[in-house]
């Protein structure tokens, strides 16, 4: 039977009009965030994971100096662990070393790279390697080198921040030892940040200007972790000074930096617009680093910049990003570490499998970049296991422009225990008002779900899964969590006619989509099959949406013996929805 697959995830968007405001998600009875309830489990402490946040990949295009037909490089972006790059071996062996390149189309500040090997076997593994940058493809920067283990986990090389458009690695040997001349890779991802925050501890501030009255809008109080109180140049007395203003830190001694972030003060004016940074190893000679101008508007904003190593940075305003007058102001400025250390992203579980002598189920599972470890709820040396819902809570002690989420679900090979079904995705600024982006059901298999939204500025993100896929237990499951921030790391920006809403996750590809006028719920179906179509057989893999609950339930028509891929549908006068044609050419339904 001919088929065509599809591997990308599909959501529906709702677009909002002028609706932008905070909703909680409304849960069943028993409430797993405080433990209360007829079998009480209390929400786990909040455990620290190193978080690799993986660049979004859609326009991007790879090369290689050879590929097996049938193994292109492209593979190495679908996002499957089934596929892969391999270089050519037949009828002409290419003989050693390999490189492959990928092309992000726009300049990013990046500072990682992920491998993941074939998965089906080690024939290939990357031995040694060596890892460049270039932003024009023409003159390379090596950034990382070494040996590769010869297993299947996924490798991840941390570098200094820098910017680039091209990333190339480079295959020196083959990890098994046996003299062969191909190599192959499943997968490849570009690290940009998080990066934490350098500690504030010993800088001393210098400003051009401060308001003069007694502790109010000090320099030091862009420093002080409070985003309530702020630095702002002189506007009592008798004269306020004019553009340029100037906030310059003194780390105290050299580090390596790689940006600087900046929160605007809580009212409107003083917003920057127009910046530049510079650094200086004295305090008396800068050099310019970088330059830009930020939106006028309250959500964080940063710079980056390759990593230097520095013990001086200046930030000089050069215009209120409104045009409200002569002020300049800050809530917090904050150095970004370019040193190879990612950030501690901190997780909070409902529960986790901690106690097993078989299971290792720790929440940190689900950041460690290892899609053959995961987090499992309690389900061991317990009377009962608690039951849905489940959550996932991800704190990544700063504010970002988060656009997605990745989930892997438990990859064992034969057991799908814990596949998360039935889910809501939702962001928070402060950990407590918490705004739904996404929700819907997600197929009962293996496959990397990707699920994207319109980037909205976060500091938390957590996924509250509702119903197991397979109905096997109360217990819910997934080997990798991975937000997905913007790939400029610049905040999302504002609407002006309205917004976006949640997007809605279904189990299948929704060919064909009709609104059920009786009840205000849509439908949806594919065709025989959730992902791929063929010769008809005679049933129709359906969902329907409910707007009000926000619950997708997904079933399989039979009875009409009508495989429904791409047909004519209409409405009769009251409200029937007339589905013609598709596989079945000669069928005709009525819903």
């Amino acid at each position: 039977m001919l088929g065509l697959s599809f591997v990308t995830p599909f959501v529906l968007l709702t677009y909002l009009a002028h609706q932008t405001t905070s909703s909680t998600l409304r849960l069943p009875s028993r409430d797993i965030r405080t433990g209360t309830g007829p079998e009480q489990y209390l929400p786990s402490n909040p455990v620290a994971g190193t978080a690799f946040i993986q660049l979004d990949r859609a326009g991007w295009t790879v090369t290689a100096n050879s590929f097996q037909p049938g193994c292109e490089p492209g593979n190495v972006l679908d996002g499957t662990g089934g596929t892969w790059w391999e270089s050519e071996f037949s009828p002409t062996m290419v003989p050693l070393p390999h490189n492959i390149v990928i092309d992000m189309k726009n300049s990013h500040i990046i500072n990682g790279f992920r491998m993941l090997p074939r998965q089906d076997g080690p024939s290939g593994n990357i031995g040694q390697h060596r890892i460049e940058t270039s932003l024009d493809g023409k003159s390379w920067t090596q950034v990382g080198s070494g040996t590769y283990a010869n297993n299947q986990a996924r490798k991840t090389t941390l570098f200094p921040s820098r910017r680039a458009q091209y990333v190339r690695l480079t295959a020196l040997s083959t990890a098994e030892g046996r003299g062969y001349q191909y190599v192959t890779v499943g997968e490849i991802h570009v690290i940009s940040g998080p990066k934490p925050t350098l500690p504030r501890e010993n800088w001393k501030v210098t400003v051009d200007s401060e308001n003069p009255l007694p502790n109010q809008h000090r320099a030091v109080e862009a420093t002080d972790v409070v985003s309530t109180t702020y630095w702002s140049t002189q506007f009592d007395g008798a004269t306020t000074p004019g553009f340029p203003h100037t906030f310059t830190i003194n780390q105290g001694s050299a580090k390596a930096v790689s940006g600087l972030t900046y929160l605007g003060p809580p009212t409107s004016i003083g917003r920057i617009g127009q910046y530049t940074i510079q650094k200086s190893t004295d305090g008396t000679t800068w050099t310019p680093v970088v330059s830009g101008t930020w939106a006028d508007d309250a959500n964080p904003k940063s710079a980056g910049f390759d990593a230097i190593t520095v013990q001086y940075v200046r930030l000089t305003a050069l215009s209120e990003a409104g045009n409200r007058g002569p002020i300049a102001a800050a809530a917090e400025i904050n150095l970004v570490d370019g040193s190879r250390q990612a950030a501690a992203f901190t997780v909070t579980v409902d529960s986790e499998e901690t106690t097993s002598a078989t299971e290792d189920g720790h929440a940190i599972n689900a950041l460690d970049g290892n899609p053959a470890t995961f987090w499992i709820t309690k389900r061991n040396n317990i009377a009962v296991p608690p039951g849905y819902p489940h959550f996932f809570s991800i704190d990544m002690q700063a504010s970002y422009a988060v656009r997605g989420l990745i989930y892997v679900p438990r990859q064992t090979p034969g057991n799908k225990e814990g596949n998360i079904g039935q889910h809501v995705i939702e962001t928070s600024e402060d950990g407590n008002a918490w705004t739904p982006v996404a929700r819907g059901t997600w197929e009962d298999d293996t496959q990397t779900k990707v699920v994207n939204w319109r980037g909205v500025q976060a500091r938390y993100l957590r996924l509250t899964a509702l119903t197991e896929a397979g109905n096997r237990g109360p217990w819910a499951c997934a080997a990798e969590l991975q937000p997905i921030i913007q790939s400029s790391s610049l905040s999302p920006a504002p609407e002006s006619a309205g917004q976006w809403g949640e997007t809605i996750n279904f189990p299948l590809v929704p060919v064909a989509a009709a609104l059920i006028p009786s009840t205000s719920e849509v439908v949806v179906w594919s065709a025989w099959n959730a992902d791929f179509f063929g010769d008809g057989n005679g049933r129709t893999v359906t969902a329907t949406y409910n707007p009000s609950s926000g619950i997708v339930t997904q079933s399989i028509v039979t009875n009409t013996g009508h495989d429904m891929f791409c047909p004519g549908i209409s409405l009769t006068k009251s409200g029937l929805i007339v589905v013609s044609g598709g596989t079945n050419a000669e069928k005709t339904s009525i819903y």
